[in-house]
């Protein structure tokens, strides 16, 4: 399968080794997903880091001689899609793409399919599927023009031609490039950065660009105050949420524990109550923390969503905050008549109702 995994504390670095090229065939892309599964799964771990053995290649994509002994375009590449991640859409946990050389075809949307990307000086990506009779048609002809001017894009895809790390930076595809000597040193220090970060707000802030990417900020705010959030709602009301500004007023580093509270956790459904919470649970238990639930009940009721849930959850936070609850009352009175009052200038959900959306990128410098 050539598929490297070890974890380094909470980072899961995942290496891609499929002499010459680290091509990608079906079952290096279920190699691929169980890695990424692992890291959804694991509590400890809190990022991945996917690079490429050697200093050629990150990937060559898909591997043209699987193809030719059978593989089919339409072969079943398991729950996460083309290399285990492209269709990944509910990881909840961040992918880091050190890219070591050469991402081409599906190499390249592994890369796009990643949430940061660090790359080394002499990396190039590229898209020659059109010039091999094919379409990059694993996220790459969705995300990219996503990401670029329409124009950049269609060159890109309709030429095959190759850009350097530098290029894909000014168009804002590359956090960081490196020299190749740096490159795992600068993407674990990116990590660790991250992991010093609360992980319920980490899972929170990647559920609601996900939800959101190509929504105007109106639509934007409606979703998040929805009940289709739920990373969002447990963060809200997390102990954490209130850990961060404990430890700012006692100027000390925070002490993350990815609490919620079991109440909360029903409201948020079965997939809330029996995953990530319970995953939590074991955290604590390792650690002999009495925190952690004991017996819970595997048949647990708990709708996502009920009446007046979102008033306990800001309830909660008022009273840390000091507030009355006459006063937290009128607060969200206010609130509600508010959002009232916005409801007549929301256009309507029928095909007609276009937003304009600007241009999301300007022309790079340099």
């Amino acid at each position: 399968m050539g598929v490297d995994v070890f974890a380094d504390g909470p980072v899961l670095v995942i290496t891609l080794d499929r002499p010459k090229a680290n091509a990608i065939d079906v079952p290096a892309s279920r190699a691929l997903y169980a890695a990424f599964d692992r890291l959804r799964s694991e509590p400890g771990l809190r990022v991945a880091i996917l690079t490429g053995a050697g200093e050629r290649f990150f990937s060559a994509g898909w591997d043209l001689k699987a193809a030719a002994a059978g593989e089919g375009v339409e072969a079943d590449h398991g729950p996460g899609g083309f290399a285990g991640l492209t269709e990944f859409f509910d990881l909840g946990k961040p992918v880091i793409a050190a890219v070591n050389g050469l991402a081409l075809g599906g190499g390249f949307e592994l890369v796009l399919a990643a949430d940061l990307v660090v790359a080394a000086s002499h990396a190039e990506f590229a898209f020659p599927e059109a010039t091999l009779g094919l379409v990059p048609d694993a996220g790459g002809l969705l995300r990219l023009p996503a990401r670029l001017p329409r124009p950049v894009a269609v060159e890109w895809l309709l030429t095959g031609r190759r850009v350097g790390a530098s290029e894909a930076a000014r168009w804002g595809l590359v956090n960081r490039v490196v020299p190749a000597a740096d490159l795992m040193p600068t993407t674990l220090e990116l990590a660790r950065a991250i992991c010093a970060a609360a992980p319920l707000s980490v899972a929170a802030a990647l559920e609601i660009m996900r939800e959101t990417e190509g929504t105007s900020v109106a639509d934007g705010y409606r979703i998040m105050r929805g009940d289709g959030l739920p990373a969002y709602r447990r963060m809200l009301s997390s102990d954490d949420a209130r850990e961060g500004v404990r430890a700012f007023g006692e100027r000390r580093p925070p002490r993350w524990t990815g609490r919620v509270p079991l109440a909360v956790v029903g409201e948020l459904g079965p997939r809330a109550a029996d995953g990530e919470q319970e995953q939590a649970d074991r955290v604590h238990h390792a650690r002999g923390d009495p925190r952690a639930a004991v017996g819970r009940r595997a048949d647990r009721p708990g709708p996502r969503s009920s009446p007046g849930f979102e008033e306990r959850v800001l309830a909660e936070r008022h009273v840390a905050q000091g507030e009355r609850p006459r006063e937290q009352t009128a607060r969200n009175q206010r609130r509600q008549e508010a959002d009232a009052g916005d409801a007549d200038d929301v256009p309507g959900e029928d095909e007609n109702a276009l937003v304009e959306v600007l241009p999301r990128h300007a022309h790079p410098q340099g």
